[in-house]
């Protein structure tokens, strides 16, 4: 549904866009609907509720990453095996062990795999200074998701509704419900 505003009354109202529907609704009604909806997600807020959600979702973090970290680990050692490469390359050329042309060679395709070594390094640094920092904001947002529905504007709404249905959430004329 697509939203707009109807000058005259100075309201919003949202309006399918497909051919069949036809639907036309003020966007009050169905705000409130959504925020009924929220409240399906809404964490209790009872203290020992919240620090077993905080430690399960650190957990579920970690879990998730670990095959990241071990890669992560193995790329630094990659990396530090690549610098001593080029050092000791370097050092040849200055103490004129190879020729310049050998050098420029091989200098070209350690630092082309340096390039390439730390462009993974850097897909891989997901790493949280503060995990459990970011795990507590973002119980503290579901706490207050319904809240922060009521209050958002417009372009946060969006991204909340994106968040919680990233394929789009649908309203039946017929049930009037979502």
């Amino acid at each position: 549904m697509c939203g707009y505003i109807v000058k005259k009354k100075n309201l919003y109202h949202c309006k399918c866009s497909t051919k069949a529907c036809n639907n036309n609704k003020s966007a009050r009604p169905l705000n409130d609907l959504f925020a009924q909806i929220l409240q399906t997600f809404k964490v209790d807020e009872a203290k020992d509720m919240v620090k077993a959600i905080n430690k399960q979702a650190a957990a579920k973090f970690n879990q998730m990453t670990a095959g990241d970290r071990d890669d992560y680990h193995n790329l630094q050692g990659q990396h530090t095996e690549i610098q001593k490469k080029i050092n000791r390359l370097e050092k040849r050329y200055i103490e004129k062990e190879i020729g310049g042309e050998l050098y420029h060679k091989y200098h070209a395709k350690y630092k082309e795999e340096k390039r390439e070594i730390e462009k993974n390094l850097t897909k891989l640094s997901r790493q949280v200074s503060n995990l459990d920092e970011g795990v507590g904001t973002a119980v503290k947002f579901t706490l207050e998701l319904p809240l922060k529905w009521v209050s958002a504007d417009y372009n946060t709404r969006k991204r909340i509704q994106y968040l919680l249905f990233p394929e789009g959430i649908r309203y039946s004329k017929k049930t009037d419900e979502c």
